[in-house]
């Protein structure tokens, strides 16, 4: 399994028990993970630290997941961050509406983990440079 070990992901959810699955999942990928219950705990995290990938649930208690990312892919400093967005919403409509928002990926709950691991591979490529350093030079 490759490593991204020098990447940094955000996991938005506000399951507890989707963030200790994606907690299992991206620590054994050897990723640092912080975590936010909510869309507007996420854009302030966003706004403080430099994030490699966000993962991202379409359902929260505040601002909906599509508008987090709408905000995240309109802001200079973010918009190059890879956001999947991670729902229980699987119709047309819901995913029309995700790649309007600007996300990279759509992912339905149940996760199937090998769907999970190809779209993190997908944006995360090996070799590839972190966001966080890529924004900085």
């Amino acid at each position: 399994m490759k490593s991204f070990s020098n990447c940094t992901a955000l996991v938005v959810d506000d399951s507890s028990t989707m963030r200790r699955l994606m907690n299992i999942t991206l620590e054994q990928l050897g990723m640092t993970i912080e975590f936010a219950d909510c869309g507007n705990d996420a854009l302030a995290l966003i706004k403080t630290r430099a994030y490699d990938i966000v993962f991202l649930d379409v359902i929260l208690p505040d601002v909906d997941g599509y508008r987090v990312c709408k905000t995240i892919k309109g802001d200079k400093l973010s918009r190059n961050i890879p956001v999947i967005l991670l729902t229980s919403r699987d119709s047309a409509f819901d995913k029309v509406r995700g790649k309007m928002s600007g996300a990279n990926s759509y992912l339905t709950k149940p996760l199937d983990r090998a769907v999970l691991l190809e779209a993190i591979k997908r944006h995360l490529p090996a070799g590839s440079i972190p966001n966080a350093v890529a924004s900085t030079s």
